[in-house]
């Protein structure tokens, strides 16, 4: 009888296969040979260890080896934030990537500060926060959320209607990845350019926070897709990325590779390394407009944190007011999935948008970008109560229906008694929690929309949910177009 190779039904099942193997075999090595862990202790992590792997002659991994007495490394006199042997310091100067961040400033585009809006305070530590403190800015969320929410029945969540989009271009991906979550949102966002009449291809796209430049990577299939199919017969992008790290792993290559592979004409892509704070893109030659030509600019952006959004809004409002006078080419919109709204900066931030604004401070600020982590933070998975032997989500549904309203806002001991330590400091259930936490966060994005209004000459804004929540808690998209589009 012949034997018959099992092939794999797909590319799917061939990943798959091998992600279990991977995992087998690392399984098997940590048990033959445990890992070296740094033994220092992160004092603003509740004393937790390290958990970067430290070599066999030392106690302390490469970031924590500076601390130790005993050894004889240096701090980098460029950077603190890292460090090298005394013997090898000279050597280490030459090649230093805190020495090449030194020729940004020479850059036509770097302007210090270019896009802050008020002068930077001093870092505050918001330390505790106080019962008091959370009653009163609880109570200022709940009526400035009453004063721009135009439909009192709707809960904070459901604020904004959900459009999840899908293009085809992505549609290969999904059918091979195993974790289809970000391609899902790739897709959306996408689809969401397109009828916007934000994907054309002869457009100028600026990813802002490109981390690996995956965005536009899948922008660049959607614009070949749209070639191929005739429906745009020119094919001329260009993509410049923008990220103030280093990124391993990075795609900007991957965007040329894919259009040689299609035989089509390559596109142009740049890389800027800087913070979007110092970019004035008013003064990149890149973006001078040519006789005869309808390119225009596209700014995009996945899960673009706190201040960086702000950032950026601030930087496309500069662009747009002063690119027809600077002869550069016009601004046709942007599409961005906001994130990390905890990020937000007093000195970032446009606060007089916010309603009331006179009543919020700096540390009042802090405070609501702190609430705003209610809503995405996530319940604690349920604990096992191996004495009594069900779970604690088990025991607060068999006793929370028994406990006096008086009670309400704390824990219950295993003996049904009220235990009266406060389950949080604002002494709110999670469910109430997460509710204040959607308000802050509609109230955010609401001065967004106001300052966007507000800036941008010509230009409106609007947000809706590009996915499901069950995609991705930060599930919220920023659109700016034309007026009319």
């Amino acid at each position: 009888m012949a034997l018959t190779a099992q092939i794999p039904a797909s590319t799917a099942e061939v990943t798959s296969h091998k992600r279990k193997y991977k995992a087998e075999k690392e399984a098997r090595a940590k048990i033959q040979q445990p890992r070296l862990q740094c033994e220092y202790l992160l004092p603003h992590k509740q004393n937790r260890r390290c958990n970067m792997t430290r070599k066999v002659n030392e106690k302390f991994c490469a970031q924590h080896l500076s601390i130790d007495d005993t050894n004889d490394r240096v701090k980098c006199p460029f950077d603190h934030g890292h460090s090298v042997r005394k013997e090898e310091l000279a050597r280490h100067l030459k090649k230093c990537n805190a020495v090449k961040r030194t020729n940004i400033e020479n850059e036509v585009w770097f302007t210090l500060d270019a896009n802050v809006l008020r002068a930077s305070e001093p870092e505050i530590e918001l330390g505790e926060v106080t019962f008091e403190e959370f009653t009163e800015w609880i109570d200022y969320v709940n009526k400035a959320y009453s004063s721009i929410a135009p439909d009192s029945s709707l809960s904070a969540a459901e604020l904004h209607p959900v459009i999840q989009l899908s293009h085809e271009c992505l549609a290969p991906r999904l059918v091979q990845l195993s974790n289809k979550k970000h391609a899902i949102q790739q897709s959306s966002l996408i689809a969401h350019l397109d009828s916007a009449h934000l994907l054309k291809c002869n457009n100028y796209y600026v990813e802002f926070g490109c981390g690996r430049g995956e965005l536009s990577r899948y922008v660049n299939h959607g614009l070949m897709l749209l070639h191929s199919q005739s429906k745009d017969t020119s094919y001329k992008p260009k993509f410049l990325l923008i990220d103030r790290d280093s990124m391993r792993l990075k795609l900007d290559n991957k965007i040329i590779t894919d259009t040689e592979d299609a035989e089509i004409s390559t596109p142009q892509v740049n890389r800027f390394k800087t913070d979007i704070k110092d970019l004035d893109l008013v003064a990149e030659p890149r973006l001078s407009s040519l006789e005869n030509s309808d390119t225009q600019m596209v700014a995009i952006s996945k899960h673009l944190c706190g201040a960086a959004t702000d950032l950026t809004i601030q930087c496309l409002a500069n662009y747009s007011s002063s690119s027809r006078q600077a002869n550069q080419i016009p601004l046709a919109g942007a599409l961005i999935a906001l994130c990390c709204r905890q990020r937000c900066t007093y000195s970032t931030f446009p606060i007089t948008r916010l309603p009331s604004s006179e009543l919020v401070t700096s540390r009042g600020f802090k405070i609501l970008t702190k609430m705003s982590s209610w809503a995405v933070c996530g319940r604690r998975r349920p604990t096992i109560n191996k004495e009594l032997n069900f779970t604690n989500t088990q025991k607060d549904a068999q006793e929370g229906d028994h406990q006096d309203e008086e009670d309400e806002g704390y824990e219950a001991d295993c003996d049904g008694s009220v235990n009266h330590a406060p389950l949080h400091a604002s002494r709110l259930h999670i469910e109430a929690r997460e509710e204040i936490g959607f308000k802050v966060r509609a109230l955010l994005d609401h001065a967004r929309i106001m300052n966007i209004r507000e800036r941008f000459d010509g230009y409106d804004a609007k947000l809706f949910r590009y996915v499901e929540r069950g995609v991705s808690y930060e599930n919220m998209a920023l659109l700016i177009v034309p007026k009319g589009n």
